[in-house]
């Protein structure tokens, strides 16, 4: 078979090599990008109490600057940075609310927890709350500031609103593995200190 030369005029060189780099930044980038998932408690619950109280979970708010799909460290306290190559598989402010309700309804058989907008179910009490700070530094301090309360339904609130600070070490500190790892052993810490004080509020005062 023969073969044939294809000639590429002179003047459009330029542009056929420039479209040829694009082309291979893109591939670079496409396969380059990991996607994380913040995970729950390691828990295995059985069924719930038929007693069991019911908390509407939410809303928890998170700042803007977190609400990205990219993961975002801490370089200094002005100073963030914005990891294009390692991104959240679904949004953060979505996620870890869900990781929390799940972990605390895992760690209590006489509480039942749903998302605060489900208007099939009446719930007792209602947990609110705004996270300031959730990231890791340039070391792998791994930090969750969060400040919540829990209201009873009928009115007044149950445990008054209050603000945590969690931390944790992501080993080694530039893996985002070890990071996003580190977070969601942040969201278990803050999931047992609920379940504390649900136990010596909500729970001691209905016995």
């Amino acid at each position: 078979m023969k073969s044939t030369d294809i000639m590429i005029p002179s003047g459009y060189l330029p542009i056929a090599v420039f479209l040829a780099l694009l082309l291979a930044a893109c591939t670079t980038t496409s396969t380059g990008t990991r996607f994380y998932q913040l995970a729950p408690l390691p828990l295995s619950p059985g069924p719930d109490a038929p007693d069991a109280k019911v908390l509407a979970f939410g809303p928890l708010t998170f700042p803007d600057y977190l609400k990205r799909p990219q993961l975002v460290r801490r370089a200094s306290d002005t100073t963030l940075t914005i990891d294009e190559f390692n991104r959240w598989v679904e949004a953060l402010d979505q996620s870890a609310p869900r990781v929390i309700a799940r972990n605390v309804d895992g760690l209590m058989s006489n509480l039942i927890v749903i998302p605060f907008r489900n208007r099939a179910v009446e719930a007792g009490y209602r947990l609110f709350g705004s996270v300031s700070e959730f990231e890791a530094d340039a070391s792998g301090r791994t930090v969750l500031v969060v400040q919540w309360g829990i209201t009873h339904t009928a009115g007044g609130l149950t445990i008054p609103p209050r603000t945590d600070r969690y931390e944790a070490q992501a080993t080694p500190a530039d893996d985002p593995t070890a990071v996003v790892d580190a977070m969601s052993d942040l969201l278990g810490q803050f999931s047992r200190e609920i379940v504390t004080l649900i136990r010596a509020t909500i729970l001691q005062a209905e016995q």
